[in-house]
């Protein structure tokens, strides 16, 4: 049989994790050791190389991992690229599909900017230092959210709008494993895998926040 090449498939693990990650790295989520509730998946995956070529051949996408600057491992699903260079959607169903929307990229941008200098544990950190410490970005930050939104613009009184986007990414970050919440609060853990974000998909940016609020074009992309 053609799936006996998959040695994974016949790994008791595979019945009790197999489902379960493939479910995760299709929907774009990020698997790694660090995280409390990946750590057998991510040892699963890690046990089964034939796993690359089994989303290669069935999905026409690429399983790949990624470190960061402490060489903490993740792995995720990433897309095969065209002639044209353009990202191929490959056969995962487009329901099981994250993406960022821009709202949720300039708060990602924001807490890695704020981050490498000041350290951030909670989603109520992240409010505060914007208000407070970070106040000169306040007015980008506004401006780029009545962007997305359709506002001609966002005043003093919109905070609590502002607080609930920032709430609603760093969740959303949660959700796909870029950060770990300790349950029922909202202190979080920065993953290896926010490593992608700041070093692979908006380096640029965040390398250039000063400027950031300047820029015009849609940072909507892919997870």
């Amino acid at each position: 049989m053609e799936n006996q090449k998959y040695a994974f498939l016949h790994n008791e693990k595979a019945k009790v994790l197999f489902a379960e990650t493939d479910l995760w790295l299709k929907s774009g989520y990020y698997i790694q050791e660090q995280h409390p509730e990946q750590r057998q998946h991510f040892r699963f995956i890690e046990e089964s190389p034939d796993l690359k070529d089994y989303y290669s051949t069935f999905y026409s996408v690429s399983l790949e991992y990624g470190q960061d600057d402490s060489n903490n491992k993740y792995y995720y699903i990433d897309f095969f690229r065209d002639k044209k260079d353009d990202y191929e959607r490959g056969k995962v169903s487009l329901f099981k599909q994250e993406y960022l929307p821009v709202e949720f990229v300039i708060v990602g941008v924001l807490l890695a900017y704020i981050d490498m200098a000041d350290h951030v544990g909670s989603i109520k950190d992240l409010q505060t230092m914007l208000h407070h410490d970070y106040e000169e970005y306040k007015e980008g930050i506004y401006r780029l959210f009545a962007n997305v939104q359709n506002k001609k613009n966002l005043i003093a009184s919109d905070t609590d709008f502002v607080n609930k986007k920032i709430e609603n990414a760093l969740r959303k970050f949660g959700e796909i494993g870029w950060l770990y919440f300790t349950p029922q609060s909202d202190k979080f853990e920065i993953m290896p895998s926010f490593h992608r974000l700041i070093n692979d998909l908006y380096y640029d940016e965040i390398k250039n926040f000063d400027k950031i609020f300047k820029l015009e074009k849609s940072y909507e992309r892919e997870v």
